[in-house]
């Protein structure tokens, strides 16, 4: 039971003593008074002792009088306390379960194997020349001083440094404040971005040191893939910038909007190609993992609209029901 259901029963238990005590004495008016209230306690105590109240009775009335406002605000101050904390827990538990529901659908056959076409379509950018004839465009004929400063923006959005524990950290601040619509879209949206992150990484670590790529100047073999002699065979910038934009494309209906996230979805991909940072199938690998993770998280909040447990009661039974939205 929480701290804030433990202040309620307090006071339904100390109205409960108060309404007992209250319809015992009720016999005497004056024994009522000693009661509640101090004032009238020593001229009622005499009265009603030779009435022939009863001795515990009589000596609750000596007790200090009950300051029941001051009683009901400090409860009250005890169940604010409380509502955060039990916000919290709550957003934590349905985070826990919602994600063991991404892992398992990402790493499920039908996903696993998207991932393998994303893997499939970048080896044949990886493995010929046209990762390095691209590079060798873009860097000699397309990259300028502009698209250096419009770069330099972008890049930070891959910085998994910054970006993981603050949206982990704007998540708990929203879920502790309440239960508006702000600070509920704002939860939704940092736990979802968290979600996709930690159901990406494994995959993400797994091909950049599977695949083996190398940076572009890195080792004469170029983008071609030596499996583990080398760790950048994917782009963290990539994935790492696209998830917060994708997620967000994932939570918007007006299609202008939802296009227009996609696009910034890809510019951190785009400014490591820029930076020569990463090849071209490098950065697509990235976005491709991001868009994965993000699609899997929209799929489980999407069935957890649509399945919700109700109660069940009959003459002939009582149980939970599962109720299935088409």
């Amino acid at each position: 039971m929480g701290i804030g259901s433990t202040a309620w029963v307090s006071v339904l238990c100390l109205v409960s003593l108060a309404g007992a005590g209250c319809s015992y004495v009720g016999q005497s008016d004056s024994y009522a008074k000693a009661l509640w209230h101090p004032s009238y306690q020593d001229a009622a105590l005499v009265e009603a002792e030779q009435a022939g109240a009863p001795a515990a009775h009589t000596a609750l009335t000596r007790l200090p009088p009950l300051d029941f406002p001051a009683a009901a605000e400090a409860l009250e101050a005890q169940s604010r306390l409380a509502r955060p904390r039990q916000r919290l827990s709550a957003a934590f538990c349905e985070t826990k379960y919602k994600l063991w529901t991404d892992f398992g659908d990402y790493y499920a056959w039908p996903n696993v194997r998207d991932v393998l076409l994303g893997v499939a379509a970048g080896s044949v950018l990886a493995n010929t020349s046209l990762d390095q004839d691209f590079r060798d465009w873009y860097q000699e004929d397309f990259r300028s001083p502009g698209t250096n400063n419009f770069s330099s923006f972008w890049r930070t959005f891959g910085e998994g440094a910054i970006f993981i524990p603050s949206f982990a950290g704007l998540g708990l601040a929203a879920a502790m404040c309440g239960d508006g619509p702000v600070a509920n879209t704002v939860a939704d949206f940092s736990f979802r971005t968290e979600r996709a992150y930690a159901v990406g990484a494994p995959a993400l670590l797994f091909l950049q040191n599977g695949l083996g790529g190398s940076r572009p100047g890195e080792n004469p073999h170029n983008s071609a893939w030596r499996p583990f002699q080398d760790d950048n065979g994917v782009s963290g910038h990539a994935f790492i910038g696209a998830v917060p934009f994708l997620t967000a494309a994932e939570m918007v209906d007006r299609p202008i909007l939802k296009g227009g996230l996609y696009f910034c979805s890809a510019l951190p991909a785009w400014s490591r190609v820029n930076d020569d940072m990463h090849y071209l199938s490098q950065a697509c690998l990235g976005w491709w993992l991001a868009y994965l993770a993000c699609r899997t998280v929209e799929r489980t909040d999407c069935w957890e609209r649509q399945i919700s447990l109700v109660p069940i009661a009959t003459a002939e039974m009582t149980g939970m029901g599962l109720v299935i939205e088409r």
